[in-house]
């Protein structure tokens, strides 16, 4: 099987992300939220951010769909981000992102360009200066989470998975 999420190095990688994360500041509030009269940073406002710090140095970003997955009652987009360096190593995270009743192609999109802005501002650690989080919440008076005790995962418990692409059935 092999290593999933990522290339079998990750020095090169890391090093350039270092450099590049010290050169990002955070991607600026610039939008506008009507329902919740609240600013937050948008894709392209985290792209602008990221996106020339990190081609300066070797970085590059791909990000795709997996495929939607049904749980329970909740539909879920896989958005795939891929941070690749020019010497060819690579890691990759996966945000499932919960899909309102009933699925359309709108809300597809929307759920997709939200998953693209969290996987990209994650994978290469950009701060979103806003507070467009409370869209989480029922009009931003807060939900309370259920009392849910942490699964502690290590790297010793941790089995790769073979992820393959639905269309063909090849390694993705």
């Amino acid at each position: 099987t092999g290593l999933v999420n990522q290339s079998g190095q990750l020095d090169k990688l890391a090093t350039a992300l270092a450099k590049a994360q010290s050169e990002i500041t955070g991607a600026k509030s610039k939008s506008t939220n009507p329902y919740f009269k609240s600013k937050y940073a948008d894709l392209f406002e985290v792209l602008e951010a990221s996106r020339p710090i990190l081609s300066k140095h070797g970085l590059s970003i791909v990000q795709t769909t997996d495929k939607v997955e049904v749980i329970g009652e909740t539909a879920f987009l896989n958005v795939g981000t891929t941070l690749m360096h020019s010497s060819g190593q690579w890691i990759r995270s996966f945000t499932p992102m919960p899909i309102e009743k009933p699925v359309n192609c709108h809300k597809l999109g929307s759920a997709f360009t939200y998953g693209r802005r969290y996987g990209l501002a994650a994978i290469v650690g950009l701060a979103q200066m806003d507070d467009d989080g409370n869209a989480a919440t029922e009009k931003g008076k807060g939900i309370k989470s259920p009392n849910v005790k942490p699964n502690p995962v290590t790297l010793n418990n941790m089995k790769p998975k073979t992820n393959t692409n639905p269309i063909n059935g090849g390694n993705l």
